[in-house]
């Protein structure tokens, strides 16, 4: 669930359905590498998490056309399975979403450091490359500066973005008279953060998801407002953070519930498959 996946600026609360389309795409599909789903199972699924009929048909087509699944016609039906691209961006996705740790105890005390200059005739890649550097822990310096904590290889993303003759890095350490609280305050809204993950623990932790139907629509959930709220954040040096960083917490109660709903999940999925 790479940089597209991180694309919509909802709220968390807020997800749209393709983000929840999304997530059940990494959740469900792709620990099933030749599974094609019916339209019907695509919209029942969205139906528990509240999409009605006619946005989950608009979304699957959107989804089409964005080239991330890919429809076969079976008889008189559709079926949808993952495309190459998806699948890329799923493998890319889970680790940081699934094993992700809100701050970093290995940190070298490096800074990698990224200067480029995009020409306005390619803004629409110079778009793609600021959502991806965010995606990958880069805050935004000043104009064509972007930073992110350690080493980060770039040279992959630039490459394949056709933008490694616009572009310079450098990893390095800060010296005197750089603040790096300054620094940090100023490349990441780390107030932003703050709330993001205080609002998931309170939410999750307050009997949320007792209100929701199943545990299919749990995880669903669970895994769409978690991605939601770590997007933007850089996993930081944990002795740059402030004492009591609530994404600590925030990451427990996460790994916790994940854990919890799961596996029935996964049986619900495949109850439904069968259904068709």
């Amino acid at each position: 669930m790479g940089e597209d996946l991180a694309m919509p600026e909802e709220t968390a609360q807020g997800a749209r359905p393709a983000d929840l389309l999304l997530t059940a795409m990494g959740a469900f599909f792709m620990i099933r590498p030749s599974v094609e789903v019916p339209t019907e199972t695509l919209i029942d699924i969205l139906g528990r998490l509240g999409v009605a009929e006619y946005a989950a048909r608009a979304t699957c087509n959107r989804m089409v056309d964005r080239g991330l699944l890919q429809r076969r016609r079976e008889g008189r039906r559709a079926v949808y399975s993952l495309t190459a691209g998806s699948r890329r961006l799923i493998e890319d996705g889970t680790p940081r979403i699934v094993d992700f740790e809100p701050c970093r105890t290995d940190w070298d005390a490096t800074w990698t450091l990224l200067s480029f200059s995009i020409p306005e005739a390619r803004r629409a890649k110079r778009h793609q490359l600021r959502v991806r550097l965010a995606w990958r822990g880069f805050g935004r310096l000043r104009d064509g500066v972007w930073l992110a904590p350690g080493p980060v290889a770039v040279r992959g993303l630039l490459a394949e973005l056709g933008l490694d003759r616009h572009a310079r890095a450098f990893v390095g350490a800060a010296i005197d008279p750089t603040d790096l609280d300054e620094v940090i305050h100023s490349a990441w809204d780390v107030e932003a953060l703050v709330e993001g993950y205080t609002a998931f623990a309170r939410r999750w932790n307050g009997g949320y998801a007792d209100g929701l139907a199943d545990d299919l629509v749990r995880v669903t959930r669970l895994l769409t407002e978690w991605r939601l709220v770590i997007r933007d954040d850089p996993r930081l040096p944990c002795e740059l953070l402030p004492e009591g960083w609530p994404g600590l917490d925030a990451n427990e109660t996460f790994r916790r519930l994940y854990r919890r709903y799961d596996p029935p999940a996964q049986a619900l999925f495949d109850a439904a498959l069968a259904e068709v």
